[in-house]
């Protein structure tokens, strides 16, 4: 294992740090690190704002750099005139936040807080009013037990789903008890592919960009880290049994790409143990998965006692 060494401060000259401060006020503000999946949805409203300045007869950078509270406003209404689907006050409160990142990502300043204020209350006000948005917050209902049985039970008996190895239908059935257990984000344990020209075309001024959309033959799994959970995330134990007979299998799974893991990395650990009912035992699941990948013949599954 390399060993870095910490590195030295050190106070430099004063024309040091006033060629520093040259190069941020020329250059402005530093880009936020946004996710994959946040630059994606800022391509897509990139392309709204794109539109609607079309419909302006305006240059879209043009008016976004000197873009008003004004303006925001009415770009709000012509989204609401223009997508009869938006019928949730905060929906438009959703729109407006991408909005404000675009505009940051591509001005290099945030937009002025206080004109942030109006907007809001022209939205909670004069929009809500005129276009009927619902303003109620809609629940989220968690999974107990029983639901987990019913997806469980449809997946092996009624599901009639071919797969095209029979191998995916055990992994997918692991990965339901992992999200149920965890209850995390469907893209923390399974692949997304991503446009990669919507990626490298989410704001203003990002330059032109040639690459194409990721395909799937591109992709190597020996080399690509595709950013969701793998073997080496799941450690297989046995632990003593206390009260005699054999030991008794526990799982450690640690899922690394929670939200947010770009901006600060926060890996969650969860242990799981046998238990009776085989349709809902996830290391029973895991084990057949390994044995089926015959990863203890190829030494990539360890198993600590």
């Amino acid at each position: 294992m390399v060993v870095l060494s910490s590195t030295s401060r050190v106070q430099h000259s004063p024309a040091y740090y006033r060629s520093k401060r040259r190069h941020l006020q020329q250059h402005g503000a530093v880009k936020r690190r946004h996710a994959k999946t946040t630059k994606v949805n800022m391509h897509g409203f990139k392309q709204k704002w794109e539109r609607h300045c079309m419909h302006l007869s305006v240059s879209p950078w043009e008016h976004l750099t000197s873009s008003t509270k004004e303006d925001v406003m009415t770009f709000l209404e012509w989204m609401l005139d223009s997508c009869r689907r938006i019928r949730k006050r905060s929906t438009v409160h959703a729109y407006k936040r991408i909005l404000f990142q675009v505009y940051r990502k591509s001005v290099g300043i945030d937009f002025d807080g206080r004109a942030n204020e109006e907007i809001n209350d022209y939205i909670n006000g004069y929009l809500t009013i005129r276009y009927k948005l619902d303003t109620s917050v809609n629940e989220k209902p968690v999974m107990d037990v029983d639901d987990v049985y019913l997806v469980q039970h449809h997946h092996w008996v009624h599901d009639t789903s071919v797969f095209p190895d029979e191998r995916q239908r055990i992994q997918l059935s692991f990965l339901i008890l992992l999200q149920a257990y965890t209850a995390t984000r469907p893209r923390v344990l399974a692949y997304k592919q991503l446009s990669r020209s919507a990626i490298d075309d989410h704001y203003f001024g990002c330059g032109e960009e040639t690459a194409q959309v990721d395909c799937a033959d591109e992709l190597d799994p020996k080399e690509d880290d595709f950013k969701t959970i793998c073997y080496r995330d799941v450690q297989l134990l046995l632990l003593k049994n206390p009260e005699g007979g054999r030991d008794l299998p526990a799982m450690e799974v640690t899922l690394r790409y929670t939200k947010g893991w770009e901006r600060r990395e926060n890996p969650k650990t969860f242990i799981f143990y046998e238990v009776d009912d085989l349709l809902f035992d996830a290391v029973l699941h895991l084990l057949a998965l390994a044995l089926l990948d015959e990863l203890g013949r190829h030494g990539v599954c360890e198993l600590k006692v």
